[in-house]
Parts: structure tokens; C-alpha cells; sequence
């Protein structure tokens, strides 16, 4: 079901904070927030590109953005820049999905305007940026899973990795290259069920730990971008982006929508 009437191009950057979600407008350059699934969002415009919501502590939201990372004071709309990353000062550039890690380290990746395979890259910020040195065209996903284990999609090849967090190598968990939808970003839940957004498939999908599909949840909108647990309602949070098709008149591309799913706790 839809939950705010907000229309978003390109809906990302999913976070909650109990009663409170948030999320960006990558292309229209602005972040939302609601104080709860009752009230209407509020609209925060930016100066740059929005792409991921890291950490929200108290009135203060800290977020990716397409030159670093950022803190937004959402009662006064003050934001500061903490760090800039290098690569991202060629305009062409921009930060995409990333996690706020349990030892309180950023990862996040970096991609092209225009997507290139290869043309981004992973990064870690720990204390300074570190460049982990792995490409990648369209960084996706970034569930921890573990203490030293990452899933991050390539959304330009459909391919799920494992990222590990000391060596910084990637192995294939799942291969969707040959499906006609790509996965965008997820959640975990507390008993080890993945959760994806299928962009271009009008579905969640549910894994177990090690990559074998458990359920599909159908949507009434065809790029989910993003999900995320609201333990209160026992329900997924779910961002979208506008393709201006529609198959419910109730609901429309880039909505936020508010799905139930079958006894899981992400």
C-alpha cells in the first residue's frame, strides 16, 4: 500500500528511525522525511545529488551525497560537508548506495552520471577515505551480514557480491544476469533473511544467508529501489522510482509503499 503522496524520480537512500522514515530524491535533488506513516513528508532540497541516508542521530542526518558526506540539522535545513571524496570531484562522478557499518565505518561506492562498467568504486571511511580499489558500474545493496561481510550488487551486471571487509576481495553470491531485473538496495533480517528490491521486476525477493530465493513479493510498481524493516508495523518501507507506468491507479511510480511480509523481522 502507498504511504505518501510524494512522487519521487528516483527514490533512494531508505532509513527509519522509530516512528520516523527518511529518504532522497536522487535526481530531483532532495531528501524526505515523515514523522510518522500518518503525516504527509516534508521536503528538504539540496545542492547536490542525494544518494544515501547513513545515520540519524537525534535532529541530525548524515548523508552520501555527489562530492562526500554531509550532516543535515532537519529542524533548521543547516548542512555542513565532514569530507570530500577525491574522486568524486569529477562532475561526472557520484556517491551511490553505502552503510553506515556495526564498528561505525562508512562503505559506500561510487558510480559515472552515465553508467559505465568499471567506472566506480568501493570506499571505506575510517577516519580518511580509504580507496579499496575495487571497480564496479552501478553499486548497489550494502548489507552487512557479518563482522566482516558485505553484500554489494553491481546493478550494471546483475550480480550480487561478498564483499569482505579486511581483505577487500569480492566473490559471487548470486548471478541475476540472465533475469530482466537487477538488484537495488535491501535489509536483513534478525534471523538471516536477505531482503532486495528488484528494479524492473515489481518485487522484493527473500534470500536465506547463502543466496537461495524464499519468497517474492509482488508490487504494484516496477523499480523498487530500496526496503527497510518498520519493527513497529511488521512491515517493509519500500522506496520506488517513477517510470510513469502504473499497474494500480492507487499507486503511482516513486511512491513510498508499506508492504507486509510473512513472519520476518529485518
Amino acid at each position: 500500500m502507498k504511504i505518501d503522496d510524494s512522487v519521487s524520480e528516483l527514490g533512494e537512500g531508505l532509513a527509519l528511525a522509530e516512528d520516523k522514515i527518511f529518504w532522497v530524491d536522487i535526481l530531483n535533488h532532495c531528501l524526505y522525511y515523515k514523522e510518522n506513516h500518518q503525516t504527509p513528508s516534508k521536503n528538504i532540497p539540496t545542492s547536490k545529488y542525494p544518494s544515501v541516508i547513513f545515520d540519524i542521530n537525534g535532529n541530525y542526518l548524515l548523508y552520501g551525497h555527489s562530492t562526500g558526506v554531509s550532516e543535515l540539522d532537519i529542524q533548521t535545513f543547516e548542512s555542513r560537508e565532514i569530507y570530500t571524496v577525491k574522486q568524486l570531484l569529477d562532475p561526472e562522478m557520484r556517491m551511490n548506495d553505502g552503510v553506515k557499518l556495526s564498528d561505525g565505518r562508512l562503505l559506500f561506492g561510487t558510480m559515472n552520471l552515465e553508467p559505465v562498467a568499471d567506472s566506480g568504486r568501493i570506499f571505506l571511511y575510517d577516519g580518511e577515505v580509504i580507496d579499496t580499489k575495487v571497480q564496479i558500474g552501478i553499486p548497489n545493496t550494502f548489507i552487512q551480514i557479518n563482522s566482516t561481510t558485505v553484500l554489494i550488487s553491481d546493478s550494471l551486471t546483475a550480480n550480487i557480491y561478498s564483499f569482505d571487509l579486511m581483505t577487500f576481495k569480492m566473490s559471487l553470491w548470486k548471478d541475476l544476469s540472465a533475469e530482466s531485473y537487477v538488484p537495488d538496495g535491501g535489509c536483513i533480517s534478525n534471523n538471516n533473511h536477505i531482503f532486495i528490491a528488484m528494479w524492473d521486476g515489481s518485487m522484493i525477493q527473500e534470500y536465506s544467508i547463502d543466496g537461495q530465493l524464499l519468497n517474492e513479493y509482488q508490487l504494484p510498481v516496477s523499480r523498487p529501489t530500496n526496503c527497510k524493516y518498520h519493527s513497529s508495523s511488521e512491515s517493509i518501507v519500500i522506496t520506488s522510482a517513477n517510470d510513469n507506468a502504473s499497474n494500480d491507479s492507487l499507486v503511482r511510480p516513486g511512491n513510498l509503499l508499506k508492504l507486509k511480509v510473512l513472519n520476518e523481522t529485518c
